[in-house]
């Protein structure tokens, strides 16, 4: 059996077409982004509000941790839209807030700050109940 087709604690990632830790993987992530996209991705299957804090406090994390190497995407990337298309996640806010995550990873330094802040809005907009 695959590590893929097993899961401890539960079930949230093992129905997913494409999990975060093969996107993660294929994109090369820091922790603290691959945290809150983990988070952001599974949001609506296990811990609702709690799981949104946690992906705009690693979103923060990464912000305030400092400066990291530019992001260059490795030739087997797997694209954002493809996660999301690939996990039918159709919600627009979830989607918003993954694809400002991904810019937010990708951008660079000069504008990292503002790519932070519009994900954690994308997130917050989410908790106010915009999206449930």
């Amino acid at each position: 059996m695959s590590a893929l087709q097993g899961q401890v604690g539960g079930d949230h990632y093992k129905g997913t077409a494409i999990q975060p830790v093969e996107f993660w993987q294929a994109n090369r992530w820091d922790g603290c982004s691959c945290s809150s996209m983990k988070y952001l991705a599974r949001w609506r299957r296990k811990a609702g509000l709690e799981d949104l804090k946690k992906a705009i406090h690693f979103v923060e994390l990464r912000q305030e941790l400092g400066d990291y190497l530019p992001y260059t995407a490795p030739p087997q990337a797997i694209s954002m839209a493809r996660f999301i298309s690939a996990n039918g996640i159709t919600d627009t806010l979830d989607i918003a807030a993954l694809t400002w995550l991904e810019c937010y990873v990708q951008a660079a330094p000069n504008f990292r700050a503002d790519y932070a802040r519009t994900t954690v809005m994308a997130i917050e907009d989410i908790i106010s109940g915009r999206a449930w």
